[in-house]
C-alpha cells in the first residue's frame, strides 16, 4: 500500500505546482478547459483556486455547474448563492440556481429563481424553458404552455420546447395541438426518437391506432434499445386485442432494458388477459423486485392472486400496496372485498369505511356496505348505503332502489 501513497501525494505536489504563480483568471480558463472535457473534479479544484486568489461571481457560478455535473446538488447552490452575493444581478447564476432547486425536486424555489433571472433577462428562451419545466412539474400545466410558447417564440427552431409543449398538451387533453407541436419538433429534426414515440402517444390518445403504430415504429427504428416505445406499442396491440402481439413487444423491450420495470409490469397484464396466471404473477413480482414502489404492479398482482382465489396472497400483495400508495382507495377495496367474500363483515367494513375517508365519492363502498347491512337485516342502513351509491353512479343500487320505488 505505501507506494500507492506515496503515489497518490507525488501527484498532489505536480498539482499544486501547476497552481503556483498563476492568476485567478488563468486557472478559471484553466479550470473550464477541465470542466468542458468532463474533468469535473479536477475543474472544481481549480475553480476553489481562483476564488481563494480572486473570488468572482464568474468563477462561483461554474464552480457551481462543475458541482451540478457530478450530482452534488446541495454543494451546487451554495455557489449560485455566492455569485449572486457578488452579484446580484447575474442572470445566469439565477438560471442555474433554478436548475439546482429543480434537480432536488424543490419545484416552488425552482420557479422563483427562473422568474428572477427572466426579470433581469427576458429574452433567454433556455430559462423560460425551464421555468415551463417547472411548472409542468407542478401541475400548472396552463402556466407551462405559455412560457412554452414564449421559449418558441425567442427560438423557433427550439425542439424541446415543442417536444414538451406537446407532452403538456397531451396531459391536458389537447391532443390535436400537441400532435401538431410533435410534427414541429419532428420537422425541424426527424431524427428524433423522443418526439416520434410522444407523436405516437398524441395519436393513442386520439385512439388513431395505426398512425400511433407507424410512430412507434419510427421511434424504434431511430433508437432500437428503445425500452418505452416497445412498451407503447405492446400497449396498443392489446387495446386492439392483439395480445399475443402486444407480449412479443414488450419480451422484446425487456431483451433491450431488462430494468424496465414497466415491460414486465405490460407483459404480467397480457399474460392476465390470456389467463395465464403463472406467467402473469411472475412478471408482476419482476416488475415489484425492479420497482419496489410501483403502485400497478403491487394492485396487479393482487388482481392475479385474486383471480385463482389464492386470497391470502391477494390480501398480502394489496397490503404491500397500501404502504407503497397509502392514498390509494383501490387498494383498500379490494382488501374489503376479499374480507367479504371471506365473510369476514368487520374487517370489509372497516376497509370501505377508509375507502370512503380517501375519497367520498367511492360508489362500490357504498354498495358494499349496504350489501353488509342487507346480510345482517339491517334494512334502513342498507337503503342508506345504497342511495348513497346510486348517486355515485353505482348501477346496481340504482336498479335495486328502483325496484322497491325508493329515491336517490
Amino acid at each position: 500500500m505505501k507506494p500507492i501513497v506515496s503515489l497518490l501525494l507525488f501527484c498532489a505536489l505536480i498539482t499544486t505546482s501547476q497552481m503556483k504563480g498563476q492568476t485567478a483568471e488563468e486557472l478559471h480558463r484553466k479550470a473550464n478547459t477541465y470542466a468542458a472535457s468532463g474533468k469535473y473534479s479536477e475543474a472544481i479544484v481549480l475553480y476553489n483556486k481562483s476564488i481563494e486568489t480572486k473570488p468572482t461571481a464568474e468563477a462561483y457560478n461554474d464552480l457551481g455547474i462543475s458541482y451540478g455535473n457530478l450530482g452534488q446538488f446541495d454543494n451546487e447552490i451554495p455557489c449560485y448563492q455566492k455569485a449572486l452575493e457578488l452579484r446580484p444581478q447575474y442572470a445566469d447564476a439565477l438560471t442555474n440556481l433554478g436548475n439546482a432547486y429543480s434537480s432536488k425536486g424543490q419545484y416552488d424555489k425552482a420557479i422563483e429563481s427562473f422568474r428572477s433571472s427572466i426579470d433581469r433577462n427576458p429574452d433567454n428562451p433556455n430559462t423560460l424553458y425551464n421555468l415551463a419545466i417547472a411548472l409542468s412539474a407542478t401541475e400548472n400545466d396552463y402556466k407551462a404552455v405559455d412560457e412554452f410558447r414564449k421559449a418558441i417564440e425567442l427560438n423557433p427552431q427550439f425542439v424541446n420546447a415543442h417536444v414538451n409543449l406537446g407532452i403538456v398538451f397531451n396531459k391536458i387533453g389537447e391532443f390535436t395541438k400537441a400532435t401538431d407541436e410533435f410534427k414541429e419538433a419532428i420537422a425541424i429534426n426527424s431524427d428524433l426518437p423522443d418526439a416520434w414515440r410522444n407523436l405516437g402517444n398524441s395519436y393513442a390518445y386520439a385512439e388513431n391506432y395505426d398512425k400511433a403504430i407507424e410512430s412507434y415504429k419510427r421511434a424504434i427504428y431511430l433508437k432500437p434499445d428503445y425500452a418505452e416505445a416497445y412498451s407503447n406499442l405492446g400497449i396498443i396491440y392489446s387495446t386492439q386485442g392483439n395480445d399475443d402481439l402486444a407480449i412479443e413487444q414488450y419480451k422484446l423491450g425487456i431483451s433491450k432494458d431488462p430494468k424496465f420495470a414497466q415491460n414486465h409490469l405490460h407483459l404480467g397484464n397480457a399474460y392476465l388477459n390470456k389467463k395465464e396466471t403463472d406467467k402473469a404473477i411472475a412478471s408482476f413480482i419482476e416488475a415489484i423486485r425492479l420497482a419496489p414502489n410501483y403502485t400497478k404492479a403491487h394492485y396487479n398482482l393482487g388482481i392475479a392472486y385474486e383471480s385463482v382465489n389464492e386470497h391470502d396472497k391477494a390480501i398480502q400483495a394489496f397490503s404491500e400496496g397500501t404502504k407503497v400508495a397509502p392514498k390509494d382507495p383501490l387498494m383498500y377495496y379490494n382488501l374489503g372485498l376479499i374480507y367479504a367474500n371471506k365473510g369476514q363483515d368487520t374487517l370489509a367494513a372497516g376497509y370501505w369505511n377508509h375507502v370512503l375517508k380517501l375519497n367520498p365519492k367511492f360508489a362500490d363502498a357504498y354498495y358494499g356496505l349496504g350489501m353488509i347491512a342487507g346480510q345482517h337485516e339491517m334494512i334502513e342502513d342498507k337503503i342508506k348505503y345504497f342511495q348513497l351509491a346510486a348517486r355515485n353512479g353505482n348501477i346496481k343500487a340504482q336498479e335495486y332502489l328502483q325496484k322497491i320505488d325508493q329515491k336517490w
